[in-house]
């Protein structure tokens, strides 16, 4: 079971579905859930589960219990729109189950306050370290963080700023 949380129009579920047997893509705009459903069908994927919710809904974290925890729970530039980083880490990975992975995505600290206005942007990125005390104080595991070459960015808005992973585990309890 992977988990998207975050999963606008869907563009990482195309890589996911393939892969899992089941995949929940979570996301609070319908629009974009309806997006993400074209890109869906157009795939015939009918084993991904498209769930309208905020991204720290009780509700979804239920529902992925239900399910016995994610294999692997995603995050896309996501981290940087909540207003409490540090609680959607540890919401993640309280999603996924023992021995799972926490996979999240976002922006190396920067400067360019458009960021805010242009795209309702909370925080300008973080630092690797803030990432790491992210990971710890959730109580994630073996945390590490990468930066994502600049190829790998695409067209955007933000394709401007420097990306970068923080991949971590769940552990046993």
């Amino acid at each position: 079971l992977a988990v998207d949380v975050g999963t606008g129009d869907g563009m990482l579920l195309e890589l996911l579905a393939p892969l899992f047997d089941r995949v929940v893509a979570v996301d609070r705009s319908a629009e974009q859930l309806k997006a993400a459903g074209r890109r869906l069908s157009a795939r015939r994927y009918d084993h991904v589960e498209l769930v309208r919710a905020d991204y720290d809904d009780p509700a979804v974290a239920s529902h992925i219990a239900d399910l016995g925890g994610a294999d692997a729970v995603f995050a896309v530039r996501l981290l940087h729109h909540a207003p409490k980083p540090q609680q959607v880490v540890s919401f993640l990975g309280s999603l996924s189950r023992p021995g799972g992975k926490i996979i999240i995505i976002d922006y190396l600290s920067h400067d360019d306050e458009r960021m805010r206005e242009r795209q309702a942007d909370l925080w300008l990125g973080f630092e690797r370290e803030e990432l790491f005390g992210f990971a710890e104080s959730a109580g994630l595991i073996n945390p590490e963080v990468f930066a994502i070459p600049a190829a790998r960015y695409g067209p955007g808005p933000d394709a401007h700023l420097q990306w970068q992973v923080l991949a971590a585990q769940r552990g046993d309890t």
